[in-house]
């Protein structure tokens, strides 16, 4: 463990440059079986705003273009911070013998605190690992580094409290809610989630109403005056009649037709052929 500490020093200091870029102070280096240091990296995502600027990433970049091959088999990691699952799977595809960092990092740490992608039987090469190399130095760079971003004027969440949510709250889309609120009234309709919801429902299929039911013919009201009585009972009698219609005969299915031997073009001989008569087909 001792002699990765002079390596760690060496990845620490790289690690201020980070943070003068302003981007979190981790730094990497790679070293040889001689212990020679052929690989430097550190944060670079604010400078050149590339996702994969960690410094496990551009140390091994390095180190590859130095021994002019990407298999850094026989070769040593040392960064000041656990890496990622990114840094970690590279790692592994660099074919690196070991990984040694300083700092735990139980957020996004990939070597056996969140999960351990180097030592993970199931890839094809495993990785040793070798933590807590110059712990207390690395935790303290990065501890100063996030309150100083803290305190600085601006930062959008200087002088915004923590909100803590209570058991009885779910988490939406547009923050936090009572667990009995419907998402209708979570949901505001200046935010994109509202754009979001709409267009969900939009996607359903639309909900059909129920044909309504035929309507029969009523009866005509027989009411208590003659004239109408009368009336009711014409209309009742010349009322047209609805007749249904005959049910169709059934179809019977036809018989099929015998076969007659000879009569598929074959010569049938008969004892009438025999006697002068003409062959019958």
């Amino acid at each position: 463990m001792d002699q990765y500490k002079e390596a760690m020093a060496r990845a620490l200091f790289l690690a201020n440059k980070a943070r003068e870029m302003g981007d979190v102070p981790v730094g990497a280096v790679v070293i040889d079986s001689l212990g020679r240091i052929i690989g430097r990296g550190w944060n670079c995502r604010e400078a050149l705003h590339d996702p994969c600027g960690h410094a496990e990433i551009m140390a091994l970049r390095e180190a590859g273009e130095r021994l002019n091959r990407w298999n850094l088999i026989g070769c040593t990691l040392v960064v000041t911070l656990e890496p990622c699952t990114m840094c970690a799977g590279a790692a592994v595809s660099s074919r690196v013998d070991r990984v040694v960092f300083g700092a735990w990092d139980p957020k996004a740490g990939a070597a056996g605190s969140l999960r351990d992608v180097l030592r993970d039987s199931r890839l094809n090469h495993q990785v040793e690992v070798v933590p807590g190399v110059l712990a207390k130095e690395a935790t303290v760079q990065l501890r100063a580094f996030f309150e100083t971003r803290r305190d600085r004027p601006d930062n959008p969440f200087v002088g915004v409290p923590p909100r803590a949510h209570r058991a009885e709250e779910i988490e939406t889309l547009s923050g936090w809610a009572p667990a009995t609120a419907t998402p209708s009234a979570t949901v505001s309709a200046q935010e994109p989630a509202a754009a979001l919801e709409s267009a969900v429902v939009a996607a359903q299929p639309p909900v059909l109403a129920p044909e309504p039911a035929a309507a029969t013919p009523q009866e005509p009201r027989v009411s208590d005056s003659p004239d109408e009585a009368i009336a009711a009972i014409r209309a009742r009698l010349t009322r047209p009649e609805v007749q249904e219609a005959p049910a169709p005969a059934p179809v019977l299915p036809r018989k099929p037709a015998a076969f007659v031997p000879g009569t598929a073009g074959v010569v049938v001989r008969t004892r009438a052929s025999r006697h002068g008569k003409p062959p019958q087909e």
